[in-house]
């Protein structure tokens, strides 16, 4: 029943009056890149859910997101540092999935509905061995926004596939992801 639900909650959120060319104009949740994470949350709440993946003078630092979630599981905000407004960065929502199969399908939908919307997304897609954890599998399909603000911004659709040993160890579980960020996270992220 929530597949069901969800899949029909992505075509109402995924909605837009016009085709679109950045990715502010995407929502997860009713938020955007470049909205202030206060609309949402108050700011002893922002605090209360750091997760502190990265050291506490890093330019950036993500928050867990727990307040009115529909449609994900989880979902993370990524900050900067003393910003006293709070800009959104980057939105990472995630769905718990069964098997690669579900994911792929879930996957395959929010595409083509992000296919829909914006005018020139340069799209890529593929299977690789994920980074981090050997025997674990990420299917990626991402758009990137070349004319946008910055030329990093981009809106990835994964599906992780975690081996056996990684789940027990991490006590991580098989997802579907979806990550819009701006080039100035994403670029931050890679060099960091």
């Amino acid at each position: 029943m929530k597949k069901l639900l969800w899949i029909v909650a992505i075509g109402l959120l995924f909605t837009l009056s016009a085709k679109a060319d950045d990715i502010s104009d995407f929502q997860i949740e009713g938020m955007s890149i470049g909205d202030s994470l206060l609309k949402f949350m108050t700011k002893k709440k922002v605090e209360k859910n750091d997760l502190q993946y990265y050291p506490s003078d890093s330019k950036f630092y993500t928050v867990k997101y727990t307040d009115n979630i529909k449609d994900y599981d989880a979902i993370e905000i990524m900050l900067k540092r003393n910003d006293k407004n709070f800009k959104i960065y980057m939105i990472r929502a995630g769905i718990f999935i069964k098997n690669l199969k579900e994911c792929q399908k879930l996957r395959d939908n929010i595409v083509r509905e992000i296919k829909s919307i914006f005018l020139n997304p340069i799209y890529q897609s593929g299977k690789q061995e994920h980074y981090l954890y050997p025997n674990s599998f990420q299917y990626i399909s991402q758009f990137m926004f070349k004319n946008s603000a910055h030329e990093y911004d981009n809106i990835r659709v994964s599906c992780y596939i975690f081996d056996e040993d990684t789940k027990k160890m991490h006590n991580f579980g098989d997802n579907l992801s979806v990550i819009v960020q701006s080039g100035i996270a994403a670029e931050w992220i890679e060099n960091r």
